[in-house]
């Protein structure tokens, strides 16, 4: 809604490609920095097989996408069997490196309670009303909340 708001009704499918796009973005965003554990261990073939089932993946969902003839379908089939690689991945460098499951669990879940609080009512808006200048709004000053509070965290324990 905030792109259309912003850019005009036209641009409003824009918004939902990007919506899904971050998807993609953030998982390999998060995922990138950790295939240098295996230039470390010396595992470039490992690296190599990985890089090809990524390749092949997309691939295969931007084909399948493709065959369906819906751009939208095409992007979402591409951000999740993306993010379900690098999940793949993930998984795997935490086995290399010997990472329990649990204590990498721990991080996000606890950061999901923490911002619970500005989520829910988020969520609720979005159910009452289709609103966008309203939705946008909410979750602008949400968003500012949530910075303003995980900033004062950051600077309290730094200080």
């Amino acid at each position: 809604e905030l792109i259309s708001l912003l850019l005009g009704d036209e641009w409003f499918q824009t918004g939902i490609y990007i919506r899904w796009l971050a998807i993609w973005f953030f998982s390999l965003s998060a995922i990138t920095p950790l295939f240098r554990i295996f230039l470390v261990l010396n595992r470039q073939n490992e690296l190599a097989i990985i890089n090809v089932i990524s390749l092949v993946v997309s691939a295969a969902m931007l084909l399948v996408g493709g065959l369906y003839g819906d751009a939208t379908e095409t992007i979402i089939l591409f951000c999740i069997g993306s993010a379900l690689v690098r999940t793949g991945e993930a998984l795997r460098v935490m086995h290399i490196t010997g990472n329990r499951m649990r204590l990498v669990a721990e991080l996000p879940i606890k950061e999901l309670i923490k911002s619970a609080p500005l989520i829910l009512p988020m969520l609720l808006i979005n159910f009452l009303t289709d609103h966008p200048l309203l939705i946008s709004g909410l979750f602008l000053l949400l968003l500012g909340i949530f910075a303003a509070t995980r900033l004062k965290a950051i600077l309290a324990a730094a200080g």
